[in-house]
């Protein structure tokens, strides 16, 4: 359970994190985030909803990461690609942009090397993104060669 906002146990941060949080630079980056966020999505959002998607957002992440330098800025995209989609499908958000999904099982570099040559020919006509459904731990030695 999240300490309510008034709670002398809520943590420091700001984060809907949990007793013994401590505060990071990493929750400075989220934090930083969500304020942005929340700024972008003013009417749409609740502030308090946009920091719990952007720290919720980081702990998806971090159950598969095996490198946790980048984290925190990894998450607070994931944080905007997520808004965003949702701002969309409740019409809230309308795009000219079309999205291109590429979806490989592995997403071990097919699918970002697909989604990375329609961007680059697509010169910002078309929004595309990459993913998979179970991704493998290394990249594919073809798409690498």
């Amino acid at each position: 359970m999240t300490p309510s906002p008034g709670d002398p146990r809520r943590p420091v941060c700001g984060c809907p994190g949990t007793d013994d949080c401590h505060p990071t630079e990493a929750h400075a980056v989220l934090n930083r985030a969500a304020a942005d966020l929340s700024a972008r999505y003013g009417g749409t959002f609740a502030r308090e909803t946009v920091t719990e998607l952007v720290y919720d957002s980081r702990a998806l992440l971090a159950r598969t990461a095996r490198i946790h330098t980048h984290l925190p800025a990894l998450a607070a995209r994931f944080a905007a690609d997520r808004l965003r989609a949702v701002a969309r499908v409740q019409g809230v958000l309308m795009s000219d942009l079309l999205e291109v999904l590429f979806v490989c099982v592995h997403n071990a570099g097919r699918s970002q090397m697909a989604a990375a040559l329609l961007d680059h020919h697509a010169a910002g006509r078309v929004r595309v993104r990459s993913a998979g459904s179970a991704p493998a731990e290394t990249i594919n030695p073809a798409v690498i060669a």
